[in-house]
């Protein structure tokens, strides 16, 4: 046993084979330059953890970097999205166009699109975080840095395996582990994976715990040395997670009795936004359309000492969170040693991501009964829709759940084949995006004894991607069946959308075509200078 610590119990079994020396500092070969070199001739500032120093400082994502590296910084926003930094550059714009500054790669492939937010390290050979301008061998967005996972290859001739097992509270439960077989003289395959499971440690008052995790991960990698001076690699992965967690935290506060911007930005207390700074209950409340009151089903006013428990861990959310998210990689490394100094390396790789997250938009539902309908005010203005969607006085009013992203509007503005009845006024949010890409990278090098040397390369990228974001609420849609009057009498399966969610769609979806030419001209004045052009 090891490793008792965080309230979880780490019980590990690993069986292979390894060297360490404890008598002197092991040479750390990276490929920051991307070729393979000690980390004492690279002129970059580096930081490259193998798979032992993984393991000994407990960094198994993305956002452990940060406690590791200097000048890093990592946050998870709405959105789906997240911002990790080196040195202040990173991912600041939302918008489907908004590329990274930190250039991500996984085995020197660079994914313009990575799932770094929900995977977890496993079989790793090597983590490199280079910091500072990397265009000129990186490429694109490489303004603030690289960071370059490097997946541990097969093995020719040793029968490998391990395996890493862990139980903690919370029903935690993560497998990980690996298998390296040899299949004769010149080809190996290598296995790994991980599964995590585990309950949530948020407690929604309103409805059971979230922010519990249901992933796994598998890698298949083969390698055949097709001659004494050509190698192939052939590495594909395949990550799908479907989890009740938040896309983002608990929100905190002070709230606006004005109702101008629903919180003021001066403190970070833990009370409830106000709720009339929003257009859905805004539109629905008597607040904006005075005596008549005609939509006037929010009960409750807004208090500042309810709907937000105090609890960090405590929350009240109308809906339980929904996250899924999955990510098929392949790739292909072809290394060629020609006899006169010269070597050739073509990397291609294919990627295939998705990610969709649907929550309660402000996390702060009100009691039952704060969303009723008027007395007879559904039966007297529309008939049909109060029998299609089964209201009555008193009843919640719909919430959009968006059944067809792409095509929909939600269940008020197209077929209503998804939607839920919502007796507090809460809104839900979900935020979704998908994406393609194919890459191929061609490239030369010298290696001559003498003391000029060159490499040159060509790059080339297709990427596309659509994304979506949407915020249903019954004060939206329920003035959207009402105004829509008797129009719909005759097919109850059309809504005249009046008042519909907020709606952003890119249906056309984002494109991008890159080609790039790149190279080095490297020139040993002498034994202790080299000057790079």
């Amino acid at each position: 046993m090891k490793n008792v610590s965080r309230l979880a119990l780490a019980i590990t079994a690993s069986i292979g084979i390894s060297s360490v020396s404890h008598a002197a500092i092991e040479e750390i070969v990276v490929t920051a330059q991307r070729t393979s070199e000690s980390i004492q001739d690279v002129p970059i500032a580096v930081s490259a953890f193998d798979s032992s120093a993984l393991e000994e400082r407990q960094i198994d994502a993305f956002s452990d970097l940060q406690f590791n590296v200097p000048n890093i910084s990592y946050s998870k926003g709405n959105f789906s999205g997240n911002n990790f930094q080196i040195r202040g550059i990173g991912t600041l714009l939302t918008a489907t166009s908004g590329d990274s500054g930190v250039g991500m790669h996984i085995n020197d492939v660079y994914l313009n699109s990575p799932r770094i937010f929900e995977t977890e390290y496993y079989d790793m050979e090597q983590v490199e975080v280079l910091r500072g301008p990397q265009g000129t061998l990186f490429g694109r967005n490489a303004t603030g840095g690289v960071v370059n996972l490097k997946t541990a290859r097969p093995v020719l001739d040793e029968l490998l395996y391990d395996i890493d097992m862990q139980v903690g509270n919370f029903s935690h439960k993560k497998i990980k582990g690996s298998v390296n077989i040899p299949i004769n003289d010149r080809m190996a395959a290598r296995i790994a994976g991980i599964w995590l499971d585990r309950d949530g440690y948020t407690d929604n008052l309103l409805g059971g715990d979230i922010d519990g995790r249901d992933q796994w991960s598998a890698r298949g990698s083969f390698r055949w040395e097709i001659g004494d001076n050509t190698v192939l690699d052939i590495i594909g992965h395949r990550f799908e997670e479907d989890s009740n967690r938040s896309r983002s935290q608990k929100q905190l506060c002070n709230q606006d009795p004005s109702a101008v911007l629903g919180c003021t930005p001066d403190t970070l207390p833990t009370e409830p936004i106000n709720s009339f700074a929003t257009a859905g209950t805004l539109l629905s409340s008597n607040l904006l359309l005075g005596p008549l009151g005609v939509f006037d089903f929010f009960n409750n006013p807004a208090d500042p000492n309810f709907g937000n428990p105090s609890d960090l861990r405590k929350v009240r959310l109308g809906f339980e969170p929904e996250y899924y998210a999955d990510e098929d990689f392949i790739m292909l490394d072809l290394q060629h040693e020609f006899d006169n100094g010269f070597s050739f390396s073509m990397i291609a790789a294919h990627q295939e991501t998705e990610v969709e997250s649907r929550q309660d938009y402000n996390g702060t539902a009100g009691n039952e009964g704060d969303a009723a309908i008027p007395f007879g005010f559904c039966e007297a203005f529309s008939p049909a829709a109060c029998t299609y969607f089964g209201l009555s006085t008193g009843s919640g009013v719909p919430v959009s759940l968006v059944a067809d992203r792409d095509t929909s509007l939600g269940a008020i503005a197209g077929t209503p084949d998804e939607f839920a009845l919502s007796t507090r006024g809460a809104a839900v949010d979900l935020s979704n995006a998908i994406s393609e890409q194919d890459s191929v990278e061609i490239q030369f090098r010298s290696g001559f004894d003498g003391p000029i040397n060159f490499m040159v390369a060509g790059f080339w990228m297709q990427f596309e991607s659509a994304t979506n974001y949407f915020v249903q609420a019954p004060g939206l849609d329920y003035p959207t069946i009402v105004l829509a009057n008797g129009a719909f009498a005759g097919n109850p399966n059309q809504f005249i959308a009046l008042a519909p969610g907020y709606f952003n769609n890119e249906t056309e979806g984002y494109e991008l075509d890159s080609q790039g030419i790149f190279g080095e001209l490297y020139w040993d004045i002498n034994d202790t200078m080299k000057l790079t052009f």
